[in-house]
């Protein structure tokens, strides 16, 4: 006689109202463990390349919280943690949480497990029936969430689908926060979060995803959520210990904190750059004039000197309004041409060091009122009379 199947109750979808949750017509208070990024019976994912720092997050995370202090300047909820580290040995887990402070009776209570079936349902049962028996656990590590799941495929949406759901579904149901920890692929993507190792459905899966990641030299945290106040891509900077003695000595994070945001640092350095460029082109101006005795023909700057036009414009403009350099003479005129003159005291004309030499005369920017009669002298006014034109009127008079 053959077995009969085992029979499941038929699964009868439900309705509801909207505002159900409401409470005195108010929107009902979402409870965080971590405030505005890990919330209660939530599932979430910390990834990043290997090395990258997400072991030691994880950590931090769980003293924060068993202390009930604040995680990277957000507040968190105290409670027990489970925390299954499936890659570091217990030495390190132990020094690690010494150095972040973790006091053992004092504070609430970390759970560590190091190692899980390879079995996925047994530790989906293993977890539940953990958490049914300690009450006060609020926050679930799985470091990592490739050894927990053990999927023969991670590329297989469907596959992933339905593992990712039953972790989902245990922090539904006993209300706890569960953290699974990612790998991320070696080559960065434009959209940090798409670095997930496997299916999409990993990313997808989530209602937070936390990513470590580097970028213009930096090493950034960014995260995304469907619900909260996700983090913008900042900087993540950390406070290095040496712990032991030599020769067993181990490098590790005594604590995380967050610098500047990307958008903030991207927006210093442009404005850093840009002031670069500026003071390069003045120089560049000042040092074409100091070569040319001082003063140069506009057009001759123009030429002579490379990069475009509009900037060298406004570089000029720029030396006139800081009464560095002034202009003399007509824009395109053959006659006059414009010239640019630097001003003292940036520009002193080299002194003549010969016993003979004779004291340099300055020369005008302007010709004599009487070039048109011939005269091919300058003065500094434009209609001025030159001194020999001067002295030749007075005695003519």
């Amino acid at each position: 006689m053959s077995a009969t199947p085992e029979q499941h109750p038929k699964f009868v979808p439900t309705f509801h109202k909207p505002f159900e949750t409401f409470v005195d017509g108010r929107p009902a208070h979402i409870p965080y463990v971590i405030g505005g990024l890990c919330a209660e019976a939530a599932f979430s994912v910390l990834a990043g390349k290997g090395k990258h720092g997400k072991s030691s997050m994880s950590r931090c995370e769980a003293v924060a919280i068993s202390k009930g202090i604040p995680f990277l300047n957000r507040q968190t909820k105290q409670g027990e943690v489970i925390l299954c580290s499936l890659e570091d040995p217990k030495e390190h887990v132990d020094n690690h949480l010494a150095l972040l402070g973790y006091e053992q009776g004092k504070d609430a209570q970390i759970h560590i497990t190091h190692k899980l079936s390879r079995n996925f349902k047994e530790t989906v049962d293993f977890l539940i029936d953990s958490l049914a028996k300690m009450k006060d656990v609020n926050f679930v590590v799985l470091d990592t969430l490739a050894k927990v799941i053990r999927a023969k495929q991670t590329g297989d949406y469907d596959e992933m689908l339905q593992l990712c759901e039953a972790l989902h579904d245990i922090a539904r149901e006993t209300g706890v926060h569960v953290q699974a920890l990612g790998h991320c692929k070696k080559v960065l993507q434009e959209d940090p979060f798409d670095n997930f190792m496997g299916s999409a459905e990993v990313r997808n899966a989530t209602d937070t995803n936390v990513i470590i990641f580097d970028r213009m030299g930096k090493r950034l945290l960014q995260s995304e959520t469907r619900m909260g106040v996700p983090w913008e891509a900042t900087e993540l900077q950390a406070e290095v210990v040496t712990v032991g003695d030599p020769p067993d000595q181990s490098m590790m994070v005594k604590r995380f904190y967050l610098a500047d945001t990307l958008d903030k640092t991207e927006k210093e350095r442009k404005a850093f750059e840009e002031k670069l460029a500026k003071e390069s082109n003045h120089s560049r101006l000042v040092r074409y004039l100091r070569e040319r005795g001082g003063q140069a023909k506009y057009v001759d700057y123009l030429k002579d000197v490379s990069g475009r036009t509009e900037t060298k414009n406004q570089t000029v403009s720029e030396l006139v309004h800081a009464k560095i350099v002034r202009l003399s003479g007509v824009q395109r005129s053959p006659i006059h041409p414009q010239i640019i003159h630097l001003l003292d005291p940036v520009f002193t004309p080299p002194a003549d060091t010969t016993e003979t030499a004779a004291p340099q005369e300055k020369v005008g920017d302007f010709f004599c009122r009487n070039s048109r009669k011939g005269c091919l002298n300058r003065v500094f006014m434009k209609g001025e009379l030159c001194k020999t034109c001067l002295d030749q009127e007075v005695t003519n008079a």
